[in-house]
């Protein structure tokens, strides 16, 4: 089982950090506390946005939240891209002081793989060769999983096909390399607050206050790492983290919900990127009513972004009508796009004929606390409600919200627990079965997951954006979520900081930070 933070604040005597003189330490709001230490474990954003700090595998992502090189320094593709060759770095050790090499690598990914870690975005490694026979227990005689150290530097993957995702994927916590001999001795408490141990920017330290990250002077660009010291806040909306920005009690506010900016509002707080983010609605297409596309496509084209942007004065804002957000590709739109307002109601209609709308129960539509977020999800409740539907508008701490819908208990949200994209494969990818828990929609359709797998295979460019625009294609026509809004990407920061990118993805490594 894991073990639950159950802390309040992360604060440990930090100083202060004053305008105007370098800044060493710093003070951060989020919205949850991690449920386990452990990078291949973890499964919400805190797991995950902790997990990068405290451990990095053999690629890892820069400020732009782009692949750069982890702990690998280089790495060579064979010409048919089935075979991965990474060289690491020299002299890699965990911050207890302890060697990391490829022998290290290889033992991870199996673990990972092990159905008895019960990694949950383990299906993410099946592109390795091998990789789902050596899960099942059933590799076949002479026959190996698609990684092997060569030497104490070099580690080698072979892989089922192609994949242009698979850099990305080991940057992500579930392929980072553990210390697999310290987590057999001691089982779950490996990862406990007192006993982890990591190769990331940072290590973790426990104190009866609560926790906080320290700079690890064992990462191997340590000389390059600024804050000394993180301590993290919990607040349970993002409301609340920006009253404390504004206050001065924190200087930055990451994993919160993010929202377009509201006329000249948190201009003072907000900083946006070059980077185009998505407000959108996750639909639980297990449940009824909601397991009939004629149904989706019915609630989903009342909706009137156009508008909610006018009426809400939600500031740089398109209306979405496709999940994909990733210039310069220019995503697909929803046939009833083309329709106005009156339009798309006749046809709403027309779609609801066969539908006793007074005998259905109430629709379950979870938002984060926030004013925002409530005014975005009443106004769109109200749309509905004129078609004759109940509707039971439920505010949540944003913890609370990612855990239901984590579990399917939701018909509608605001998703705060899918993996926000930079790329199009990315935004894609989460609607697949391999994508685990970022699947909040509980889609399975074998038609778009084929396709996916043949984008991924495919080394020619334009061969390869021509299947993520079907993939794309199936997601409309079916409508299993529904995008409202994309805007500049954004993130709220009380102070100067030097390194902070407001990007898609909403990750930003600590270690590329630093403030005056």
């Amino acid at each position: 089982m894991r073990r639950l933070l159950n802390i309040a604040v992360f604060l440990i005597g930090l100083l202060a950090v004053g305008h105007g003189h370098a800044t060493s330490v710093l003070r951060i709001g989020i919205p949850a506390l991690p449920l386990t230490l452990d990078p291949h474990l973890a499964i919400t954003r805190a797991d995950h946005m902790l997990a990068r700090e405290l451990f990095v595998g053999l690629t890892t992502l820069d400020a732009e939240g782009k692949i750069v090189p982890g702990l690998a320094e280089s790495w060579t593709v064979s010409p048919d891209g089935l075979v991965y060759t990474f060289l690491l770095r020299d002299k890699l050790v965990w911050s207890d002081g302890q060697s990391l090499d490829a022998s290290t690598i290889v033992k991870s990914i199996e673990r990972a793989l092990d159905p008895t870690t019960m990694a949950p975005f383990a299906a993410q490694l099946l592109l390795i060769k091998n990789a789902e026979n050596f899960r099942l227990g059933i590799l076949p005689p002479g026959e190996k999983l698609g990684i092997v150290a060569r030497d104490r530097r070099k580690v080698e993957f072979s892989l089922l096909a192609p994949s242009q995702r698979f850099l990305q994927l080991l940057a992500q916590p579930v392929a980072v390399p553990v210390p697999v001999r310290r987590a057999r001795d001691l089982a779950q408490d490996w990862a406990a607050p007192e006993t982890v141990i990591g190769n990331g920017a940072y290590t973790l330290i426990s104190s009866p206050q609560g926790y906080a990250l320290k700079k690890n002077p064992k990462f191997f660009a340590a000389d390059t790492v600024a804050i000394e010291s993180v301590g993290l806040s919990v607040f349970a909306a993002s409301d609340m983290a920006i009253d404390a920005l504004r206050d001065g009690a924190t200087d930055l506010a990451l994993g919160f919900a993010s929202a377009p900016r509201v006329g000249s509002l948190l201009n003072q707080e907000l900083i946006e990127g070059d980077g185009v983010d998505l407000y959108q609605l996750a639909i639980n297409v297990s449940r009824a009513p909601f397991d009939e596309r004629e149904f989706r496509h019915a609630l989903g084209m009342v909706i009137d972004r156009a508008e909610l942007i006018k009426t809400l004065s939600l500031a740089n804002a398109e209306p979405a009508f496709s999940v994909v957000s990733a210039p310069p590709y220019k995503p697909l739109r929803a046939p009833y796009a083309r329709l106005d307002r009156a339009d798309r109601r006749v046809v709403a209609e027309a779609l609801l004929l066969d539908v006793d709308i007074p005998t259905l129960r109430p629709i379950r539509f979870l938002t984060p606390r926030s004013g925002l977020h409530e005014a975005i999800t009443n106004a769109i409740a109200t749309t509905w409600r004129e078609l004759g539907f109940k509707i039971d508008v439920v505010a949540l701490d944003e913890s609370a919200l990612e855990s239901a819908i984590l579990a399917g208990d939701f018909d509608i949200a605001v998703n705060v627990a899918w993996q926000q994209a930079n790329t199009v494969d990315a935004a894609l990818f989460v609607f697949g079965q391999t994508a685990g828990p970022w699947n909040t929609a509980y889609y399975r359709e074998p038609e778009f997951d084929q396709v996916m797998i043949n984008a991924d295979a495919e080394l020619a460019p334009d061969l390869y954006v021509s299947q993520l625009r079907q993939a794309e294609g199936v997601l409309i026509e079916d409508q299993v979520n529904w995008p409202v809004f994309f805007y500049p990407a954004n993130v709220a920061t009380g102070m100067k900081l030097n390194g902070l990118m407001a990007n898609p993805a909403h990750i930003h490594m600590l270690r590329y930070l630093s403030g005056s």
